[in-house]
């Protein structure tokens, strides 16, 4: 896991593009090496940079070239945009990208996009570009992200969308292994923001019960094991790499990710009924007293009688 560590407003600018390219690229030969203090046993077989890590599309005939020369040593998985024409007019993704060996390519879209920062849910509000890099408009993917490398299959998820249990649950589903969400929280404000983003995505690994590898710029970078334990963590706000030993599961998938919220649907009309009941009961007990006669009443009509 790469955590490269460099301003992420500079990634709309082509001006930077290099130096991210040049950033990550040189952490990605220190992990084949073993890192800088020789602390890996083997070099990985997998290296993995966070969502936005470059700015510029796979096609791009500098930048891209760079890439898949990378990985021609070590399969590479890295978030950067897809473009796609429709027709007349071009749509931009937030894609993961996983570069094989022998330069095949599989993408997952980003479903969940981040309001303001990648939609306008108001009907002509905009911001402006951040850059001669920045799309402007993104569209939303279609499917759910699991992308095979060597017979593992990898869930992705992107930022956000750790958020939200039923995307984790989609891939789950759909036969990941290993849960990896690549991230972008160098935006967020303070250490509290980055932290709280961070403990939504565990309780992803805990309901799945799936190890989950996290990438991002800046922290909060991570190795959690399927039963939510922080295996190991880069510090925030530095430049390095995160080497994780992942155990592959062997059992059935969690009870959550084969039946959802049925299970907690069904303790909420299990605490609910009862309540129900009681108010029912209530308003018999109320209804019943409103309609007896008053003892005012019943001694009246004795002494009329």
């Amino acid at each position: 896991l790469v955590q490269g560590n460099l301003d992420t407003e500079l990634r709309w600018q082509r001006g930077h593009a290099s130096r991210f390219l040049r950033r990550y690229g040189a952490l990605t030969r220190d992990a084949r090496s073993g890192g800088r203090d020789g602390a890996a046993a083997a070099p990985p077989e997998l290296v993995i940079w966070p969502e936005n890590a470059v700015q510029t599309p796979l096609d791009d005939p500098v930048y891209g070239r760079a890439l898949f020369a990378l990985a021609e040593k070590t399969p590479l998985l890295l978030g950067a945009p897809r473009h796609e024409r429709d027709g007349n007019a071009r749509r931009t993704f937030n894609s993961a990208h996983l570069i094989l060996r022998d330069g095949q390519v599989d993408a997952y879209d980003k479903r969940r996009l981040l309001p303001f920062g990648e939609t306008t849910p108001f009907a002509g509000l905009h911001f402006g570009a951040r850059g001669d890099l920045d799309a402007g408009s993104w569209t939303p993917g279609g499917a759910p992200g699991v992308l095979v490398f060597e017979g593992r299959r990898l869930g992705v998820l992107i930022c956000l969308e750790s958020l939200y249990p039923e995307l984790a649950r989609d891939v789950v589903r759909d036969g990941a292994q290993v849960l990896v969400n690549l991230s972008n929280d160098a935006w967020l404000s303070g250490p509290a923001a980055r932290a709280q983003h961070f403990a939504q995505a565990v309780f992803r690994a805990v309901e799945t019960r799936r190890p989950l590898l996290r990438a991002t710029p800046d922290g909060v970078t991570a190795s959690v094991t399927a039963t939510g334990r922080v295996e190991a963590v880069l510090p925030e706000g530095s430049r390095g790499v995160l080497h994780a030993r992942v155990a592959l599961p062997t059992g059935p998938p969690s009870l959550y990710a084969q039946v959802g919220d049925v299970f907690a649907i069904g303790c909420l009309l299990a605490c609910a009924l009862p309540a129900l009941r009681s108010l029912g009961s209530a308003a018999s007990h109320r209804a019943q007293a409103s309609g007896r006669p008053r003892s005012s009443e019943i001694d009246s009509s004795r002494r009329t009688a």
